[in-house]
């Protein structure tokens, strides 16, 4: 982190942890254009329970959510987000995600079963670009699957 300030590695923590976030968002609320918002547009992305298949682009991984989430409903929780700054353009990161997904016309409501509960992580580096702070790669992996 050469010649940068406490304050400036803080709101890059900040960014880059929004993004997290951002992310976990955009595929609760259906909204996966959003992705775009949030990936540079050579990113890859390899999901928890595919690790070894990466996918490259943010077309592909918009498309691949839109084939993919298709009739299900999810909640993703983030938790243990580790931000490190490694300098005024690039970080990386480490989360835990629990995951948990049911068909789509099951109605919402505390008494509904999951269909399936994953607990993953993500291991990502993020970089600046001219449009703010992005996922330039995220990596996941499983930890424990329930269905």
């Amino acid at each position: 982190m050469s010649h940068l300030g406490e304050i400036d590695a803080l709101l890059i923590e900040r960014a880059c942890e929004r993004l997290v976030h951002e992310f976990a968002e955009a595929l609760d609320t259906r909204q996966f254009e959003q992705l775009r918002n949030l990936f540079a547009p050579d990113a890859t992305f390899c999901r928890p329970a595919e690790p070894d298949v990466v996918i490259r682009g943010v077309d592909a991984i918009i498309e691949s959510y839109r084939s993919r989430l298709q009739g299900y409903r999810s909640q993703h929780l983030c938790t243990n987000v580790l931000i490190r700054v490694t300098s005024n353009d690039s970080a990386s990161g480490t989360l835990r995600i629990f995951f948990k997904a049911g068909p789509a016309d099951t109605p919402a409501g505390p008494s509904i079963q999951p269909t399936l509960e994953v607990l993953g992580g993500f291991e990502d580096r993020f970089v600046r670009t001219d449009h703010g702070w992005r996922f330039s790669e995220r990596r996941g992996r499983l930890y424990f699957q329930s269905s």
